[in-house]
């Protein structure tokens, strides 16, 4: 009896393996797609130049427009494509730089003076 049982085991495993294995399909090897190197080569040609316009009293001149620039690069013309005016307010005094009275500091210190 022990015999036929050992028997009966083992064909009972060997056949539970084979009908797992049977229900895996087989996939082929994976094999890495190796394609051709792509190189994209892109030139760039883009010069931005800052201008700042003033009058004749250093005033500044903000109606202008793309027609009223020329920008050359070798003697040669070149097309300008944008154009945009950058408003960045900058407050002035109204007194001159040289006047003949001092001018008030503009700088302050919290430190005493040194007496002795």
């Amino acid at each position: 009896m022990k015999y036929v049982f050992r028997w009966t085991t083992r064909t009972v495993l060997v056949l539970t393996a084979v009908a797992v294995a049977a229900q895996v399909p087989t996939q082929p090897p994976v094999s890495p797609q190796e394609g051709p190197n792509v190189t994209f080569k892109v030139e760039v040609n883009y010069v931005e130049v800052d201008a700042r316009v003033l009058d004749a009293q250093g005033n500044f001149i903000r109606d202008l427009t793309k027609e009223d620039f020329q920008v050359v690069e070798d003697g040669k013309p070149q097309a300008i494509d944008t154009f945009a005016l950058v408003n960045i307010p900058v407050e002035r005094p109204e007194v001159p730089l040289f006047a003949r009275a001092p001018i008030e500091p503009d700088v302050s210190s919290n430190a005493r003076d040194f007496n002795g």
